[in-house]
């Protein structure tokens, strides 16, 4: 037997104080009211009812009614002590039926109480109730008249009959109890189980929906690498093709910087090239950025920052976080990564490269692109060189490295038609060396070849000087064309032109060889107002002082035609 609970003892305990003092009342109410006239059966009734209620609330608060076996053994004495007083309660009395009502109760309470409906338990204590009922029906047969012998054992049946059912309704009721319970336990496991299994379920899918997420981020961002990729591809096959078509070098590099922006979208993208890659000798600073102060920045620190690149004699550099701080044009712009980029032809350096981001990772798929981007520059620089170099051998004299003829006569063209177009001065200066075949008579051919050199120097340097162009016309022959010039510009210039030739000596085998010219000037449109005879008028003029004394500067004028004529 286990052990009952407090609270299910307390409840009963409460039942049986109430069924004690109804017994009490029943007994004092059955003698006051003339019930019965057996005064000392109700007293001592009533004074055994006390002292098991008295009983009862001691043993409650001792909690000794925990233990199932003594609670057992006490119920059958009370139950035993109230059958022994029954067989003294005559029949008509009220003081009988309300005993046998407490008795009922009590013996049912004996059965069910703490048997946990254990059909053992509860057979055992019914045939422990035999004992109070056999005492009972003997005393009942030896202490009533034998007239009354047979109602009362029929009454005794009815209640042994009534517990009975009672009981095993109790029974029935608990036995239908327990299996709706049972069933609704393996219902309630069928469905935690099901449950259980929806759960794994749920879980698995959550992770193959997490494993398919983290595929898709994967895909997606393998997809945006080869997007990338491939938009690197097609700007560097676009800036290939665009390389091989252009032979600008300023333009080339303003093409990959562009590139690099549009597919790579950088903050920052800055090119600075010394003079060394241009043919004009003149350094080149590209700067893209949205931070216009950071622009200006640069663009007065990109030469330092240069120079100090170039010394480190690094090919590459990256900077990132806090080493940026080093660099002045950075100032309050967000630019968390940089790097620098050396741009290297024939092993000599003669420029650099810097791009710059906002995103500290910018760099971590490293910077294969731009180095492409610059091997493209490199070749086009080298292409750029090799295919000026023809032209030079096309468009310039041999000996002079001056305009050839055939050149001048594009260069005169296009000039020509500008001016007619625009109606702007062009001045014309078509000059011949002075006695230059009793200098190679003289001296030789390398010493005439020595004076043409020196003749063509001074006139490219004025060219240079002022806009225009020299040329080697003929074999002594030199031209100089300077657009926006008429022939009061002109003259000035020409003539400190021709003293520089006069006073400039060629020293030759320790030979000093004097030089003179003369020099013929027209000019489009004061002097002459067609563009396509500018040239033969120049001639014209200086034939004319060649005539009149040599070592002269002539102007055009009619006096010119006079002397043909």
């Amino acid at each position: 037997m286990q052990d009952i609970t407090e609270n299910l003892i307390k409840n009963y305990t409460v039942y049986h104080k109430i069924f004690y003092v109804f017994m009490v009342l029943l007994t004092v109410l059955s003698r006051v009211m003339k019930f019965t006239d057996n005064t000392p059966v109700c007293v001592t009734f009533a004074t055994v009812v006390f002292v098991f209620a008295l009983l009862d609330s001691v043993f409650y608060h001792m909690g000794v009614f925990k233990n199932m076996k003594f609670l057992t053994t006490f119920r059958l004495i009370e139950i035993t002590t109230y059958s022994i007083f029954v067989s003294f309660v005559p029949y008509e009395g009220v003081l009988l039926v309300g005993m046998f009502m407490i008795l009922f109760l009590l013996a049912l309470e004996f059965i069910i109480l703490g048997s946990h409906y254990d059909k053992g338990t509860i057979l055992v204590r019914k045939m422990m109730l035999l004992i109070p009922m056999f005492i009972n029906l003997c005393l009942s047969l030896q202490f009533r008249r034998e007239t009354f012998w047979f109602c009362y054992v029929l009454v005794l049946a009815i209640f042994v009959v009534t517990l009975l059912f009672v009981t095993e309704l109790l029974e029935y009721s608990n036995d239908a109890h327990e299996a709706y319970y049972t069933q609704l336990v393996l219902e309630r496991n069928d469905i935690q189980d099901k449950n259980a299994k929806l759960e794994e379920y749920q879980e698995k899918v959550k992770n193959v929906n997490e494993r398919v997420n983290y595929q898709k981020i994967e895909l997606a961002r393998v997809v945006n690498d080869l997007e990338q990729a491939n938009r690197e591809i097609e700007s560097q096959t676009e800036i290939m093709r665009y390389m091989a078509s252009s032979f600008d070098i300023n333009k080339n590099i303003n093409v990959i910087v562009d590139a690099i922006m549009d597919v790579k979208n950088p903050k920052l993208c800055a090119v600075y090239m010394d003079g060394a890659v241009n043919s004009d000798n003149r350094g080149i600073c590209i700067i893209k950025t949205d931070y216009a102060s950071m622009e200006r920045r640069l663009r007065k620190d990109f030469e330092k920052i240069y120079s100090d690149f170039a010394e480190s004699r690094k090919t590459t550099e990256l900077l990132v976080g806090d080493e940026l701080k080093e660099l002045r044009f950075i100032g309050e712009t967000n630019i968390k990564s940089l790097v620098k980029l050396a741009m290297i032809n024939d092993n000599k350096q003669y420029g650099m490269m810097l791009i710059a981001s906002n995103e500290e990772n910018f760099f971590d798929k490293g910077i294969s692109y731009y180095e492409t981007c610059l091997v493209e520059y490199n070749v086009s620089v080298k292409s750029t060189k090799l295919y000026l170099q023809t032209q030079d051998m096309a468009r310039k004299d041999g000996l002079t490295q001056i305009y050839n003829r055939v050149y001048f006569g594009q260069l005169f063209a296009a000039a020509a038609e500008e001016a007619t177009k625009k109606q702007q001065p062009l001045s014309v200066a078509l000059f011949d060396i002075d006695k230059f075949k009793n200098i190679n008579d003289t001296y030789g051919h390398l010493a005439g070849d020595k004076v043409i050199k020196m003749v063509a120097s001074i006139d490219d340097k004025f060219a240079r000087a002022h806009g225009g162009f020299a040329c080697r016309y003929g074999g002594e022959e030199f031209l100089l064309v300077l657009p926006g010039y008429d022939e009061t510009q002109a003259l000035p210039i020409l003539e400190e032109m021709h003293k520089e030739i006069q006073t400039t000596i060629v020293q030759y085998d320790d030979k000093e060889i004097p030089v003179n010219v003369c020099i013929g000037l027209s000019a489009y449109p004061t002097i002459c107002r067609d563009t396509n005879i500018l040239v033969n008028r120049a001639d014209k003029s200086m034939y004319y002082g060649k005539k009149h004394g040599r070592g002269r500067l002539v102007v055009d004028n009619p006096a010119v035609d006079d002397m043909q004529s």
